[in-house]
């Protein structure tokens, strides 16, 4: 690992990063199923490496291959619409690509993109950066997706925000501030600022909405650090539960919700209605969204490596884990039923697997 990046996690870690009957019964025959799995490698940092790794979950194959020339780390993958959207956080690009031909299509220009929400011709980008440099004021940016595809619109989002949430009536955003935070915003689809919602916890980083119309929040907790980058204090991470702008539910963690990168912490299934959350690097637990209750941990095979990013695929009851050996050698994808277990396989990916998402046959 350079120094760079070695430097730039140390700053990052502030954040705290580093049908299926077992979780809900959906015995119809026209049901969703996942079709392919994409699995964004961010790379190392001062080599501006990212690559996408696809996976098919029906034979089981996949390729790891550099999609595009994309010249930089790749912080999320997301699939909306039969669009795959890699965003390209030190390119300062949003690049999309045909999710089932991987045919690229026009790339936008935004800067220092971390996660995106699509509405229909249009997406919500966070920009972890104002364009002032670390710790300055982070953008929320509405980008018109006809054509060549632009930004029209810029908004505050408050000190480096990440997850960006659309529901049927708002966008969250959550200012993660590198574990400084607590904020999260809500605006109307238009960007017209509906509410700042205080969270009282240490660094809402992702946001998931549930099938009961509420918003759980993941906050990352954080690191103190001296001048020296010594350690002199942790905040553990929590799990809220947001209905409009009041906290319905609330739970605490004994531990960071870290992860290698810093990754993908948490993921949502819709069909099995349960969120999966990385705790302490290399630990996963469950929450039942649908009782609003926690479900216990998620057991899996030791593995030294720690997790990049994590995938619930309610649709054939399988766990991905992403493990990240390093910042300059490949890493890996573990595939485990939902409820955890042994290894059912494994695939190899590009250097620190960092982001997952799903396509299924509606996307």
């Amino acid at each position: 690992m350079s120094k760079l990046h070695s430097l730039l996690l140390l700053l990052l870690l502030t954040s705290g990063m580093v049908g299926c009957d077992a979780f809900g019964d959906d015995d119809s025959d026209d049901r969703r199923v996942s079709t392919s799995v994409f699995v964004g490698n961010q790379g190392n940092f001062s080599d501006g490496n990212g690559t996408v790794t696809t996976y098919n979950p029906d034979d089981q194959t996949s390729t790891a291959r550099a999609i595009g020339d994309l010249n930089s780390i790749v912080q999320s993958v997301t699939v909306a619409d039969g669009v795959l959207y890699v965003t390209a956080n030190t390119g300062d690009r949003l690049y999309r690509f045909d999710a089932q031909t991987l045919e690229a299509q026009p790339s936008i220009s935004v800067f220092s993109p971390r996660y995106v929400a699509v509405d229909g011709d249009r997406a919500f980008v966070t920009s972890l950066f104002g364009g002032r440099g670390f710790f300055s004021g982070g953008r929320l940016s509405l980008v018109d997706l006809t054509g060549d595809g632009v930004v029209t619109d810029s908004l505050g989002a408050g000190e480096n925000p990440e997850g960006v949430l659309l529901t049927e009536e708002r966008v969250y955003v959550a200012a993660h501030g590198f574990g400084n935070g607590s904020t999260v915003f809500a605006y109307d689809r238009q960007g017209n600022i509906k509410a700042e919602i205080a969270t009282e916890c240490a660094g809402p980083r992702a946001l998931h909405e549930d099938e009961q119309s509420e918003v759980w929040v993941i906050c990352t907790g954080t690191v103190q650090y001296d001048d020296d980058f010594s350690v002199i204090g942790e905040t553990p991470g929590e799990v809220l539960v947001l209905s409009g702008n009041a906290i319905v539910s609330r739970f605490p963690l004994d531990d960071r919700t870290a992860t290698a990168g810093p990754g993908q912490e948490s993921f949502y299934s819709e069909e099995s209605q349960t969120l999966v959350v990385v705790v302490g690097g290399n630990r996963i637990v469950r929450f039942d969204t649908e009782t609003n209750q926690a479900a216990g941990e998620i057991t899996l095979p030791t593995d030294a490596n720690p997790i990049g990013a994590i995938a619930l695929d309610g649709t054939r009851d399988r766990l991905y884990v992403a493990r990240v050996p390093g910042f300059d050698v490949a890493g890996y994808v573990t595939v485990h039923a939902a409820s955890g277990g042994a290894e059912l396989g494994r695939f190899a990916t590009g250097v620190a697997p960092t982001s997952i998402a799903i396509a299924t046959t509606d996307d």
